[in-house]
């Protein structure tokens, strides 16, 4: 028995997208599936198996340290597809206080990042940031400055 797909003929070019971040947030959902990613405490460190609904729990447990996380492995591994599935779980969970930005990978500058983390704030302190951003100019954007 042939099993229809779970979604609609006119998404099949969002699914078949090879980049996870470029796939519309009900269509990821619809064709994500768990698998387990090894964690490292260390960069040499062993890597264990943690599920990821585990490791969810470990990076959005609340206390006074931030846990940073490097997602790693070859082109072709899932790392996108991973730091959506975060992003999605962030989000689903609704935490107070907690901002989830998204920068993609192609068309980004550390202008657009600052802007993004700008737009962030509270209103009545962006137009602050925002001057001292604008009075930058172009010429601290180039990578030596």
């Amino acid at each position: 028995m042939l099993i229809p797909p779970c979604w609609q003929d006119q998404e099949f070019g969002q699914v078949v997208k090879p980049d996870a971040e470029e796939i519309d947030d009900h269509v990821f959902r619809a064709v994500h599936c768990q698998s387990d990613l090894y964690l490292a405490r260390t960069s040499d460190g062993p890597r264990n198996p943690v599920p990821p609904n585990d490791f969810v729990n470990q990076f959005l447990v609340d206390n006074d340290q931030d846990m940073l996380c490097v997602v790693v492995g070859k082109s072709g591994t899932g790392k996108s597809h991973i730091i959506q599935w975060l992003r999605l779980e962030i989000l689903k969970r609704n935490i107070e206080n907690n901002v989830f930005l998204r920068i993609p990978k192609s068309g980004t500058s550390l202008r657009s990042i600052l802007e993004r983390i700008i737009s962030q704030l509270p209103e009545h302190e962006q137009t602050q940031y925002r001057e001292r951003l604008d009075g930058a100019g172009n010429a601290s954007m180039s990578q030596e400055a």
